[in-house]
């Protein structure tokens, strides 16, 4: 009989062998989470009084948990106005409980874990995060090892919400991970993604000579904003989507709260000032389609978001109806099985009218 986590922790872990009651209840209650609400660094923790005297402990248990085990680091001090307490990070010894988990114990249906005859592989991930130093990938490599463990991590029924989006069900699927760790447990899986999906959909709907631009030249794109703006490539293209989704560039926007004062400079750049009116020019177009489908909402930038994910939604629907093992990943999908790209652009083309392009990556 496998061991489960809690077992682990209260029982065998050598970490936590000295705690009392209280203390390896706030060690394993942290261990199996990573709670981030009203926080602004998605690699802290954070656990109000309320919190921890639901998971049956309490301030003090838990900080004598930390001050025996080592385990967490602190990223900040209590904050009333923000309504958070100390917010922690996992470090090398939180890391060494869940790596001891999985090398020490005996999990070996764990380990031979298979979705429909294709291997997951636990090995890669927990190399992963036995090497890494980024604290988000400790503690969502944590969650995978756990999720795994209790049965929760390839939960394949989706729900579609008013959005219009496809949603895997539950907190450890495979839809949710961090793309080092789904790339790393799904070796020999095939990735099929969509390209630029939102843009593509906006370019088959009318003329908009920006965003043809970005479709056709997207990495070139992004890296020159890139270095334009001195963010990130991926910054780049969640505010080129937020802007897509109605975002303004303003100080009280999820752009200025992404990248700061460096959005003056993304503002200014000929490109985004012509993306922009694209974005303008679109939405009467995508209002209408609204109409068409029956679409509704308070904003008309959050109809138009809906819009775009229920194409986006019926696409994948084509795309996997004859692959029984796919996973969805929002804008593409991932088989253990090789497909025929250019049938499935063909028969997207043909039923919807949509022109889209398909990259296939081997992981």
């Amino acid at each position: 009989m496998n061991t489960t986590f809690h077992h682990y922790v209260w029982k065998q872990c050598p970490i936590t062998s000295s705690l009392a009651r209280k203390e390896k209840s706030a060690a394993y209650q942290t261990l199996r989470t990573n709670q981030s609400k009203h926080s602004e660094d998605p690699k802290a923790m954070f656990f109000s009084d309320t919190y921890l005297k639901s998971m049956g402990t309490d301030r003090k248990a838990f900080e004598r948990m930390r001050k025996k085990t080592g385990m967490f680091d602190r990223v900040g001090e209590y904050s009333k106005s923000k309504g958070i307490c100390y917010p922690l990070a996992h470090n090398y010894v939180s890391r060494d409980v869940v790596v001891g988990y999985v090398t020490d114990t005996p999990i070996d249906d764990l380990l031979a874990y298979e979705y429909e005859g294709a291997g997951i592989n636990f090995d890669a991930v927990k190399h992963l995060m036995a090497t890494s130093n980024d604290t988000r990938l400790i503690a969502e490599s944590a969650k995978f090892f756990i999720g795994a463990q209790e049965n929760k991590l390839l939960d394949i029924s989706y729900e579609q919400p008013d959005c219009g989006r496809k949603f895997a069900k539950g907190s450890y699927t495979i839809q949710r991970l961090p793309s080092e760790i789904r790339n790393a447990a799904l070796q020999g899986w095939y990735d099929y993604d969509i390209q630029n999906c939102h843009v593509a959909l906006l370019n088959n709907f009318g003329n908009f000579p920006a965003m043809k631009y970005y479709q056709q030249n997207t990495q070139a794109v992004r890296e020159e904003l890139s270095i334009y703006c001195g963010i990130t490539v991926s910054d780049v293209k969640i505010t080129l989507l937020s802007l897509l989704y109605g975002s303004k560039l303003n100080k009280y926007s999820s752009i200025y709260k992404r990248i700061g004062d460096k959005m003056y400079a993304f503002a200014n750049h000929p490109f985004v000032k012509d993306f922009i009116s694209d974005c303008k020019d679109a939405e009467p177009l995508l209002l209408e389609k609204a109409n068409e489908l029956g679409l509704h909402g308070d904003k008309k930038s959050s109809i138009c978001a809906k819009v775009l994910m229920s194409y986006e939604s019926k696409i994948l629907d084509i795309l996997t109806e004859d692959v029984l093992d796919s996973v969805l990943m929002f804008d593409g999908y991932m088989t253990k099985f090789q497909c025929d790209v250019e049938e499935k652009k063909r028969i997207v083309s043909s039923r919807l009218g949509l022109d889209i392009s398909i990259t296939e990556e081997l992981l």
